[in-house]
């Protein structure tokens, strides 16, 4: 997984997008433009073809654009048609959201995923949203009832200087704020709870207990699904539930798996299916995978974590393995290879991860 981008990269796609721009369209004759105005009723099926094979050119260099320049050129974006006046600031907050939009498409964004980020979305605007109308109507009340123009008189008549009516306006919100925070600060102090916590032998019991459940719970997150020891196999609860449960198996795998699938097995604590589904999603989702496991390595080593991944789903994957008379049978070795080679080269990130996190802090 390569991550950096050198002048080298940059200079070699300068080139063959500037190729393509004039290949489009140039002052000379030479170009599909003036060429396909007079060949579109002698040869059009060409004309075609060499329009769609151009208009495929564009869209991959539309594609790699999007996906280098990221958030921050969706930012630049935004602020430079601002400046340039090709939009409003209201049509640029459109335009940076549909940019966000293609970005996300273009990265992998699911249904699923879009929906949810609606709904994420809705969750913090309405609140605002309710805030404003609510400013709105009592600015309009005050209106209504003369309290602004009052004011403005009383000051008017007053004498007072422009920077005294300023230092009295910055007091009264002084003193506004202090009288939120005073009230926010007891509201605070009242839900914590000043009352000590004393714990029973009980309570300490139940927190061993608590403790020795989440070790063990560790050990069966990096134990395989399948192992040979003492040249017998022994196959995990998961794993023999694989193997006997057709219906069950059926439920577990998927042509084609997406975060959103991901997700839910995270949500259910099944870390195991989580990371095979990942790994089963890395050739077209390469960064976002390895980023994905390798957060959870500050609570448990990803790597082994994955290696039993990969030993208790990948051997049983319907792709690779038939179930005959209750044994597993492998029939695509060259995908279980496949799928191992991928489980290596995430740990090699992993690896490298812990290595260049480790250099720095010391």
């Amino acid at each position: 997984m390569r991550s950096s981008f050198g002048i080298g990269d940059f200079v070699l796609r300068w080139v063959f997008a500037q190729i393509l721009v004039l290949a489009t369209f140039n002052p000379t004759q030479f170009s599909y433009f003036r060429w396909a105005q007079t060949a579109f009723e002698t040869d059009l099926p060409l004309v075609i073809f060499l329009g769609v094979v151009l208009l495929i050119g564009y869209i991959i260099f539309l594609r790699a654009t999007l996906r280098s320049i990221g958030v921050f050129g969706i930012i630049g974006a935004v602020l430079g048609g601002i400046w340039f006046g090709i939009f409003t600031p209201t049509e640029g907050a459109g335009a940076g959201a549909a940019l966000a939009l293609i970005l996300a498409l273009i990265k992998g964004m699911r249904w699923r995923l879009f929906l949810d980020a609606i709904y994420a979305v809705g969750k913090t605007a309405a609140p605002i949203m309710i805030l404003l109308l609510a400013a709105a109507l009592y600015s309009r009340t005050l209106a209504m009832t003369g309290v602004t123009n009052a004011i403005r008189e009383f000051f008017v008549n007053s004498g007072l200087e422009p920077f005294m009516v300023l230092a009295i306006i910055i007091l009264i919100w002084f003193i506004l704020g202090m009288i939120a925070v005073l009230c926010a600060w007891n509201g605070l102090a009242q839900e914590s709870g000043a009352e000590k916590i004393e714990l029973t032998q009980a309570d300490l019991l139940a927190i061993q207990e608590n403790e020795a459940q989440l070790e063990q719970w560790f050990e069966e997150l990096k134990t395989p699904g399948v192992r040979i020891e003492d040249n017998k196999m022994y196959f995990s609860e998961e794993a023999q539930q694989l193997i006997k449960d057709e219906a069950y198996r059926e439920s577990v795998y998927k042509d084609e798996y997406t975060f959103f699938d991901v997700k839910n097995s995270l949500a259910s604590y099944s870390f195991q299916k989580a990371f095979y589904q990942m790994l089963v999603m890395y050739p077209n989702h390469k960064e976002e995978v390895v980023a994905y496991i390798y957060a959870y390595d500050k609570v448990f080593p990803t790597d082994e974590v994955l290696i039993s991944a990969f030993y208790t789903y990948g051997f049983f994957d319907p792709a690779i393995t038939e179930i005959t008379d209750g044994k597993p049978n492998i029939h695509r070795p060259d995908l279980f290879e496949e799928y191992l080679r991928r489980t290596r080269e995430i740990i090699a990130y992993v690896h490298h991860f812990r290595k260049t996190e480790a250099s720095q802090k010391s």
